[in-house]
Formats: structure tokens, sequence, C-alpha cells
């Protein structure tokens, strides 16, 4: 909220460069030089977490809709994109990077003055630990839901250590929201702040108790909750017939403007119209593949299109147009996801290429590129590291 008071005060005091300075500056002088400078890349990482996905949205269901269709136009819980499997299993590493940085948090938590532990809680502790927790909730009941659908005999299941652990984890989890929120209301600064928070707002479905395949007991939930999660893969280590680039990486980009917190990445780079981003890269495969292009889903403010166009070396240029109909279902994933993403086919051979990226319009913002030799797999976040600078 300051960050958006002190643009509208002087709309020249931030820029995209020093937003993280912004931020820096903020988290010190509330918290102290020390607590702030560990925290800065603590709560990146945290927006660049909830970009990926809101945790109000982490149901991947939706509300608003058809009624005839659905029960109050709300659409059900369902299983989300992450991938169990792709990329050495995108939904652990995005909950282990949940808890990395919950870690820091507990550990900065002890050097807080007396006098900020309940600032440090409302702005920082709260926030992290129920996103953390609502991630958890979901993508570990789908877990459960995953190993419980291999027709497993139902008299098996309570001795099913994993599945046992996912169910216990995600329960745990919707607990954790409910006690971090009574923490909030009833216990910090006296309950000064009672009913400020709830646990679930509007009384939407993504609140409610996960759908698990089998019930857990708290003696259960004591029991195997606390187990670390699978450990997946670094991104260091995946060659899965795929090159990912996040835009801010270009070779040549005149006109470029890397913006920073913005996108995946956390570097999404605004293109001027006329203005091309280049990348050269090497390729060790060859064959057909799919440009997925990712950008942010921003509107025309001109009644115009807005759109780039994608070219490989000597290649005729591909454009894309990533104008969508208001309120379109299209516009609503975009929103959703906070991405939009085009796709393009090519031809490579082995050896050194060149990528051309475009803007065609005004209000063009790449945030990254990803060029995959397996156009059918299924997954959710691009397998790259974000830039924080």
């Amino acid at each position: 909220m300051e960050l958006f008071l002190d643009l509208a005060w002087n709309i020249h005091s931030v820029s995209p460069s020093t937003l993280n300075e912004h931020h820096r500056n903020w988290l010190c002088r509330e918290f102290g030089e020390a607590a702030g400078e560990r925290l800065l890349p603590v709560m990146l990482e945290f927006y660049r977490l909830c970009g990926i996905r809101k945790p109000e949205f982490m149901g991947w269901n939706q509300v608003e809709l058809n009624k005839n269709h659905y029960a109050k136009g709300w659409s059900p819980v369902v299983d989300t994109e992450f991938s169990l499997t792709e990329f050495s299993g995108e939904l652990d590493r995005y909950l282990e990077s949940y808890g990395k940085i919950k870690n820091t948090i507990n550990e900065v938590d002890k050097i807080i003055p007396d006098s900020r532990k309940d600032a440090f809680f409302s702005h920082i502790k709260y926030s992290v630990f129920a996103a953390a927790a609502m991630s958890t909730k979901i993508l570990e009941a789908q877990r459960a839901r995953s190993i419980a659908s291999g027709n497993y005999d139902p008299a098996r299941w309570t001795r099913d250590e994993a599945l046992m652990k996912a169910c216990a984890k995600s329960m745990d989890a919707y607990f954790e929201i409910r006690r971090l929120t009574d923490h909030y209301n009833n216990e910090m600064a006296r309950g000064k702040w009672k009913y400020s928070m709830c646990y679930n707002p509007r009384d939407l479905y993504v609140f409610y108790p996960p759908n698990l395949p089998v019930g857990v007991t708290e003696e259960e939930i004591k029991k195997y909750a606390p187990l670390e999660n699978p450990k997946s893969g670094s991104l260091q280590e995946i060659n899965d017939a795929c090159i990912v680039f996040n835009a801010c990486d270009y070779t040549y980009g005149e006109g470029a403007i890397p913006i920073q917190s913005l996108g995946h990445s956390m570097n999404a780079v605004s293109l001027p119209k006329g203005k091309t981003l280049i990348y050269e890269f090497e390729c060790p495969w060859e064959g057909e593949a799919v440009l997925r292009t990712a950008v942010i889903p921003t509107q025309p403010n001109d009644k115009g299109d807005i759109r780039f166009s994608v070219s490989l070396d000597d290649e005729k240029s591909q454009i894309c147009s990533f104008k969508e109909p208001f309120r379109s279902e299209s516009w609503k994933q975009n929103v959703l996801r906070g991405q939009a993403i085009k796709k393009t086919n090519h031809a490579l051979l082995k050896g050194t290429h060149t990528l051309y990226i475009t803007a065609l319009d005004d209000h063009v913002v790449i945030n990254q590129w990803m060029l995959d030799f397996r156009p059918d797999r299924s997954f959710y976040v691009f397998p790259v590291e974000p830039v924080y600078k």
C-alpha cells in the first residue's frame, strides 16, 4: 500500500529498477536493518509464489459462473495443473520453496524486537504461513487422490504410508490456517484486531477442508504430517528436451525495460512497440518443437490490438495476439495464472540458434519463453530460476 501511495505522491519516486530497493527500505524501517536485509529475498520469493498462483485460486475453481450448471454459480475444487512428475516434480518444488521461506521467517522472528512482534506477525508471518498452508492443503490432497486412484483396495489405504502422509499434511495445513487466523484475531495485540481476518472468506469452496480419499485422526496427523516432503530435483539438473529463458536474459534488447518483481520470472521485460528482444542459444536436440511465449496479460487502452511476433533464425515471423474479450474464459485463465501463453511451432537442428521477439503494439511485456521438444507435456510452471535483480 505504501508503494502505491508513494507513486501517487510522486510517480518518479520509484522506477522499474528500484522496486526492490523500495521494498528493502520498508522492511528495514519496520523491523530493523538486520531483519530487513534477511527478509527481502524471502518476501520477493513469496510474491513470486503468489504470482504463480494466488492462495485463493489454488482450488482451480471459479465463482460467478452459470447457475444453471453450478449451484450458486460456483464450480468445485479440482486437481491443479501442477505436475507430480514433470521436471522432477514441480508440485514438490513449489511446496519446497514455501518451506524454505517459512524456515527463514522463523529464524528472523527470533531477532524481531518485542515491540514489533505483532506487526511482524500481521505483516509478514500470517501472510506467508497461511499462503503456504493453503498450497500444502490443496497440493497434498491432490497427491493423495492421485495415489488412491490407482485401484487400491480400500483395506490397504491405511497401510499406505505415502497416502497417509499426504492426507495428514493436507488436513494439518487446513487446521494451521485456522490456528493462524485465531492467533491474529484473538491473541495478537491482545485481541485489538479481532474479526479482522477470516479463515474462510465468503465461505468459498477453496477454503473448505480438503477433499481426501481417507479420513485421518488427530493421532495420524501428529504421526505423519511432520515428515519431510519428497525432494524434487534441482532445476540445474533438469535436461528434459526443453530450453527455457526468462525474458530479461536477452542477448540484445535495445529499448527493453526490465521490471523488478513482475511476473513468474520476477523481472519481466516491457518492450516498446517496434523493438526486438534477441536470444542466442545452443540446442542439443533436433526436430519439431513448440515455442511457448509467456507475457503479462495486459490489455490495450487504445482500443487496438496487443501483438508480438516471434521468429527463429531466418524463418518467417509468426504473429501472436493476446488481446482477449473481457471476462472470456481465456481472459479469466490468463488472470488466474498471471501469464498469457502463446504457442508457435518450429523445426530446429542441433547447434546455435537465434530467437527474435518483437513488439508489434504498445503494452507488450514479455515474461518467459520455453522451446519444448515434447509439445504435449502437461505442466504449470516454466522450469527456470527467477531473477532477483
